[in-house]
């Protein structure tokens, strides 16, 4: 687990490496494809470093903690709701869904 100071440092030199690949890129020296590729690949890690607010820490406290109650108590609207807060895709073969993708924060 990062610890708040290193977390700090990881996202500076998360930053200072997109900084040098655009300027690789810039001079010539890489080409678009790999530059947009390792830089979505950079920014996605920063993504994940970045601290979640405390209102959606709270949320999600709720949510997990109420979920029974919540789902038993809900019509499928509320259901459908309650499954875009914690999921972010799922993947359907036929009639059967067959993976989920859960939202990363």
């Amino acid at each position: 687990m990062i610890g708040q100071g290193n977390l700090g440092e990881r996202i500076e030199e998360i930053k200072a490496i997109i900084n040098r690949l655009y300027y690789r890129w810039d001079m010539g020296l890489i080409q678009e494809q790999e530059y947009v590729k390792r830089r979505e690949e950079l920014n996605a890690q920063l993504a994940q470093l970045q601290p979640i607010a405390r209102d959606e820490l709270v949320e999600a406290h709720k949510l997990f903690r109420d979920f029974k109650q919540l789902w038993n108590e809900g019509n499928a609207e509320d259901r459908q709701r309650i499954m875009k807060l914690v999921l972010d895709r799922v993947w359907v073969y036929g009639e059967n869904m067959v993976a989920l993708g859960i939202r990363p924060q």
